[in-house]
């Protein structure tokens, strides 16, 4: 099992290119409900979006990414992915402690994060790894 990550936020992305991915969040969720849906899960703040999942292996994740980005076009030009248990549970730690935000250290997003992760029907697997995160952003 690996665990892969894909997105933008407000380092890589304009506000304009996240306005675009918000507007297009119904076809985006759409997109990944009929690629694995029970193993994907997506992020929307005002300063980032993001995909995260579990594929049979590294090549299957990249796979999907590599088909996400084509099916959007330029909208992910500018993304970023990370791939395996370990760098996915490092970025969303450092997304619990404020690390990422536009003001640094703030926590806004821990709350949005517990929010994101009890969700009905969000992936267990997924449940485990932002646990693991939230703990040691706090």
């Amino acid at each position: 099992m690996t665990f892969f990550c894909l997105g933008l936020d407000h380092k890589r992305a304009t506000i304009d290119i996240r306005e675009a991915v918000y507007f297009r969040r119904k076809e985006i969720n759409s997109f990944w409900a009929d690629r694995g849906g029970k193993d994907t899960a997506t992020l929307y703040t005002c300063n980032r979006f993001e995909v995260y999942g579990v594929a049979e292996n590294e090549f299957e994740a990249r796979a999907k990414v590599s088909l996400f980005k084509e099916r959007f076009g330029g909208l992910f030009d500018n993304n970023y992915a990370m791939y395996g248990a370990e760098n996915v549970l490092a970025h969303l730690s450092s997304l619990a402690a404020g690390l990422e935000s536009q003001v640094r250290g703030e926590l806004q997003i821990e709350k949005q994060l517990v929010s994101w992760s009890r969700k009905e029907g969000f992936p267990a697997s997924l449940a485990r790894i932002a646990g693991e995160a939230l703990i040691d952003g706090r």
